[in-house]
């Protein structure tokens, strides 16, 4: 089974998958099979969610949130039970079907915004100063990393001088970079080497009035 998605990330692992099978797993089921499966259930789980995005790969750091762990886990195993039998798809209260309904409610849990996904956070971020040449970031400006980023939840970590938000320094979103973009407003803000800061993996969506690009944006 496939389906098509804008990441290659796996959201859970071979082991997690196995364990639901508590030592019954079928020999069909092969290892490449369900590796194979694993990729298509977090497929599943990026549509399943489309006012998110970039989900960590399970071997990352951090690695994918938990709650979307347990989705793509839920989505793997309807479809290996669809392996062993396609009736099992469709069987009233057959194990397919338990997991199908777990996913579909922590999916409406989340989409109902009655479940949040947590927020993850970055401790020190490099930053790297544009050149001000045409068409790059201003000298005072540097890109970050992150696309969901909490502005607000943005702090200076070195030097250790005490600095502020809209006083020291500003956050906003370049249009034409793609990017949150860190602004030194003062000296000390210009001085900054790192920072942290907090970021979602809510989509943000950007808002076009009269056919000119605003940099306006909404979040999920």
């Amino acid at each position: 089974m496939t389906v098509e998605g804008s990441s290659n990330a796996s959201y859970t692992t071979y082991s997690k998958v196995v364990a639901e099978f508590a030592g019954n797993l079928p020999p069909s089921l092969t290892q490449a099979v369900v590796l194979e499966e694993i990729l298509t259930g977090s497929r599943i789980t990026d549509s399943d969610l489309p006012n998110h995005l970039d989900f960590p790969d399970i071997a990352a750091s951090p690695p994918t949130p938990p709650i979307v762990q347990r989705i793509a886990v839920c989505r793997t195993m309807w479809i290996l039970f669809g392996l062993i039998a396609a009736a099992n798809r469709t069987k009233p209260n057959s194990l397919a079907q338990y997991y199908q309904d777990e996913a579909d409610k922590l999916v409406k849990e989340i989409n109902d915004e009655t479940r949040d996904i947590p927020r993850e956070g970055v401790t020190s971020e490099a930053l790297v100063f544009g050149s001000g040449d045409s068409g790059a970031l201003h000298t005072d400006e540097a890109p970050l990393t992150k696309k969901n980023i909490i502005p607000e939840t943005v702090e200076v970590v070195t030097p250790a001088t005490p600095t502020e938000y809209n006083r020291d320094f500003q956050i906003y979103y370049s249009i034409a970079h793609r990017t949150w973009v860190y602004r030194g407003l003062s000296t000390l803000g210009q001085a900054a080497t790192h920072v942290s800061y907090e970021y979602s993996y809510l989509r943000l969506r950007e808002i076009e009035r009269l056919g000119v690009r605003t940099g306006v944006l909404e979040r999920g």
